[in-house]
């Protein structure tokens, strides 16, 4: 057995030696967020470390990356307006964390230190990652039927919870209802409705891309699977997914219609939205989820109670806001305000249910600014690498799914603090990184590119990059 064990351990080594030196690391990135989706803290943590499965990955693919760095087998390039804006707003949180106390916190909230490596340091890594990546379209193809087969699995087993099924459910921490939150929605091995359905959403779209390119049968069955993919983001019973679902996959949809068809698609598509929306108003404030119907009315109106709550600690602290991580703490003097007739005690254990009002409080302007800067900045991004007549088509069609994606976690910010979701971070940020490696690539002017990124970025026939990207 000792002698299996030593074989298996030389094997491994063999091959993350392959991996470090020639091996894509877009693999590895989907290997990382696979795991860290899956496979994360409440599955294994090495006893008495903060080792998980997810974080030893993502050091060996920060290995990897360095080793590949100095290889100059990666996308080397000058800064873009997107990367500037990243740093700087990188910089205005640690400034604003390091300024405070950071790490204080309340009994079971998370610390300010905390926050900032998990909602945004390791997601900017994997960004930086993803900016230096050499994509082809085998590897855009990988990614986005890799996406697919997730997205199957998510959406059987949101199905098998609705139903207590939990036999059929993997892995087990998914049935524990003191693991996570959201216990009675659709919430998958997130453990947490809005990352489940983010992620889904994110199935949904690249599974969209991926079904022209595969054979008949395959592309059959991808088609029979759709409905899957719907109950998984219905069953997840949040409001803010089944919207970002529906622009996210209407704009992925319209954009690449025919210029004369697609004001007419849009309008129709729009009236018939809005139609449902009015029909269904009150069931849509007041259906039941993981606690009844009147707690999801509840849920609405504290909303109006973090508004109220942000706005007056927003005037006290406007341009560089109470501290990043603090305002579970600076919030207390204003949750004892009885000039309102609001609950506002209702909010007082809770973190921000608003990541644009929450870092306008706890960074002032000058924060939100920024954030709002970098999201108009990927956008618009995307929108030169789907707009540029050098991309081939694949590069497009993964910048339009940066665009939905963008739009589909700009609604999920605008209802939910979606920044201690260290998982949809770490896929928005790859998704937006790719996109920078596609823009310095096929969307920033020749003279630009620098003459490794020209080597890199070789027509896919040739030999140097089939060896190089495969």
């Amino acid at each position: 057995m000792e002698l299996l064990i030593a074989l298996a351990v030389v094997a491994g080594l063999l091959w993350f030696g392959a991996f470090v030196l020639r091996g894509p690391l877009l693999i590895g990135a989907i290997i990382f967020l696979l795991l860290n989706a899956c496979f994360g803290v409440y599955f294994w943590t090495l006893p008495g470390t903060p080792l998980t499965l997810d974080r030893m990955a993502l050091v060996a693919l920060l290995g990897a990356y360095v080793v590949q760095i100095w290889s100059g087998r990666t996308v080397r390039a000058p800064l873009t307006r997107s990367d500037n804006l990243l740093l700087v707003f990188l910089l205005v949180l640690g400034i604003s964390t390091f300024a405070h106390d950071f790490n204080e916190a309340p009994p079971d909230a998370p610390t300010p230190m905390w926050h900032l490596l998990t909602g945004y340091i390791s997601p900017a890594l994997i960004y930086w990652l993803g900016r230096g990546i050499p994509l082809n379209e085998r590897q855009i193809r990988w990614f986005w039927g890799t996406l697919a087969v997730l997205g199957l699995y998510l959406g059987f087993t949101g199905i098998f919870e609705i139903h207590h099924q939990w036999s059929l459910v993997y892995p087990k921490i998914i049935s524990h209802p003191d693991i996570g939150l959201h216990y009675g929605r659709a919430r998958g091995p997130l453990l947490h409705s809005v990352a489940y359905g983010f992620f889904l959403t994110a199935c949904l779209l690249g599974g969209w891309l991926w079904w022209p390119k595969v054979r008949r049968i395959g592309g059959l069955l991808l088609l029979a699977s759709l409905p899957v993919y719907a109950a998984g983001i219905y069953y997840c019973y949040t409001r803010s997914v089944w919207l970002g679902a529906a622009m996210s996959l209407f704009w992925l949809v319209m954009l690449p219609l025919p210029a004369r068809l697609r004001p007419v698609m849009m309008v129709v598509t729009t009236a018939l939205a809005l139609a449902v929306g009015v029909s269904k108003w009150d069931s849509l404030m007041s259906f039941k989820r993981d606690y009844s119907a009147e707690g999801t009315k509840n849920s609405v109106s504290m909303r109006g109670s973090f508004a109220y709550v942000s706005w007056l600690m927003f005037c006290d602290h406007p341009i560089v806001g109470c501290g990043f991580g603090q305002y579970i703490i600076a919030s207390d003097p204003y949750l004892a305000d009885r000039s309102t007739d609001m609950q506002l005690d209702a909010i007082r254990k809770l973190v921000h249910h608003n990541m644009p009002l929450s870092l306008l409080t706890e960074t002032g302007i000058v924060g939100l600014a920024l954030f709002t800067a970098l999201a108009l900045s990927w956008f618009f991004d995307a929108w030169r690498v789907w707009a540029s007549g050098a991309a081939p088509r694949w590069a497009r069609q993964q910048a339009l799914f940066a665009m939905s994606l963008l739009l589909c976690y700009l609604m999920q910010a605008a209802f939910h603090e979606i920044s201690y979701l260290n998982m949809l971070q770490n896929l928005m940020f790859l998704v937006m990184g790719l996109n920078t490696s596609l823009l310095v690539t096929y969307g920033a002017p020749a003279r630009a590119r620098s003459p490794q990124l020209t080597r890199q970025t070789a027509p896919p026939n040739s030999t140097e990059v089939s060896v190089g990207a495969a």
